[in-house]
């Protein structure tokens, strides 16, 4: 509420009206302030304050646990042979002495995310061979522009200790994208950082609230003037009738010159869990983490145990596996070529539980090829992933009481002359009888059926194997 100017006050006398209420502009020309987008700003408000960029993160970092990154030799998929003592693979299990494989890659994909680069730096011997990765901050590496080979080098500042320049063949830099500067990065956390600000300012209220709130829920008005011990009198009474949460749902009595008006907001009217679906929602897709992976309530509204096993494939398939894919890239280029032998790098995903149930399609789907004829058994093994097992692999494994009929017409495929024929190619219903009386057996109600159908089996069958010797013999005269 302001002074009223003069045109109100003369319209305040005009119309007998004592006073006079204008809106002031609380919100003029204001800016929203964000922490500045440094390493320890995002580290400092993102990774430790945060609770939902911290599990994404996490939760992305913890997927390497389920896999592993073998030396094979190279060639074909189908031919690769893993070369388990390799020089490399040595390294890669314990960089440095307080380093294993899996803390190697943990740190990257939380780097990546925090800082939009994790850079290592290359430790050698004497004959110039590299014998462990060391990690750098990345806020004290500085890479040097040159104009004939890229980066020159890389300056290392160490606050208190010092600067040196390190070569770029020295050099592992796993880092985002940013297309303002070929030389820095830009992280997924600075993106982040204004929807996760929000967030943690909606968290911070609701603790200042708890602690030192002081909005009243509302207010209690009487026609007469109280005096203090009056005011103080009716507080006591209304917190010792009405106080507490066993006393929540008494009704409120009053006196006939009292009223209550609410004026304090609710929750639900300050409208947190929308506030709350919004950031979440934004916070997951930035980081790339679907929401009922990390428990976020937006993605736990729409989860069912169906669409949460679908979920953790998608995944891995549209996420996860192309950041690997990412990571493999920049290992081959900045640090396997320095073992200049016939191996090769690949990713092994079968330990990944979320896509057992795919590699479990895959096998079915082989299997029924396989079982029906319609492959060869090396497409079989190919198909699985293993090596082929030459010219004696590329036959077809077909049932016998399958019958070949011509397209457009039920009569048999005719037989060419000569030579004993598949018995799968026979143009009689014996086979088709023996399917038929195997599947009653296998299928009867009861024992008696059982016992009927297995006796008319092993008749159809003593008939189908005489006529199929009768047949061979009259072929082979």
């Amino acid at each position: 509420m302001s002074e009223p100017n003069a045109v109100q006050r003369l319209l305040m006398r005009l119309s007998g009206v004592k006073t006079v209420g204008t809106f002031v502009e609380t919100w003029k020309d204001a800016v929203p302030t964000y922490p500045e987008v440094n390493f320890e700003h995002m580290v400092k408000f993102g990774f430790r304050k945060n609770e939902l960029m911290f599990a994404c993160t996490s939760k992305k970092a913890a997927s390497a646990s389920q896999v592993e990154l073998k030396v094979v030799t190279k060639g074909k998929k189908k031919d690769q042979v893993e070369v388990p003592n390799h020089p490399f693979k040595q390294l890669l299990e314990q960089p440095n002495p307080q380093m294993s494989e899996y803390d190697f890659w943990q740190s990257i994909i939380v780097l990546l995310d925090v800082a939009g680069r994790a850079p290592f730096e290359k430790e050698r011997d004497r004959a110039g061979r590299v014998v462990a990765l060391w990690p750098l901050r990345p806020d004290w590496l500085h890479p040097i522009p040159s104009s004939t080979s890229y980066i020159s080098g890389y300056m290392y500042s160490v606050p208190g200790v010092g600067e040196q320049v390190i070569d770029p063949s020295d050099v592992i830099d796993f880092k985002c994208y940013d297309p303002l500067n070929q030389y820095d990065s830009w992280p997924p956390y600075a993106v982040a950082s204004r929807v996760g600000d929000v967030d943690n300012s909606a968290t911070d209220y609701l603790k200042i609230f708890f602690e030192k709130g002081g909005t009243p829920p509302g207010i209690i008005k009487t026609v007469q003037k109280l005096r203090d011990a009056e005011v103080t009198d009716i507080r006591r009474r209304w917190a010792e009738r009405y106080g507490g949460t066993e006393n929540w749902l008494q009704p409120a009595v009053l006196d006939k010159d009292a009223s209550y008006e609410q004026i304090g907001m609710t929750f639900k009217d300050m409208g947190f869990e929308i506030l709350d679906a919004r950031n979440e929602a934004r916070i997951c897709a930035i980081l790339h983490v679907p929401p009922m992976i990390v428990g976020a309530k937006v993605g736990l509204d729409r989860s069912t145990f169906t669409n949460y096993g679908e979920a953790r494939r998608s995944w891995w398939e549209e996420d996860l596996m192309p950041m690997y894919v990412s990571l493999l890239d920049t290992i081959e280029n900045q640090l396997f070529y320095e073992w200049e032998d016939n191996t090769d790098l690949e990713w092994d995903f079968t330990e990944v539980p979320a896509l057992r149930e795919e590699r479990m399609t895959l096998w079915q789907r082989a299997n029924e090829g396989l079982r029906m004829g319609g492959i060869t058994v090396n497409e079989y093994r190919s198909e699985l992933g293993y090596p082929d097992l030459g010219k004696t692999g590329d036959v077809f494994l077909r049932p016998l009481n399958l019958i070949e009929v011509q397209v457009g017409t039920s009569q048999p495929t005719p037989q060419p002359a000569g030579g004993v024929q598949p018995a799968a190619n026979i143009p009689n219903e014996g086979a088709s009888l023996v399917a038929y009386w195997e599947m009653k057996a296998r299928h009867a109600p009861d024992d008696a059926e059982r016992r009927k159908a297995e006796e008319k089996l092993t008749e159809v069958m003593k008939k189908y194997f005489a006529a199929q010797q009768a047949r061979v013999m009259e072929q082979i005269g």
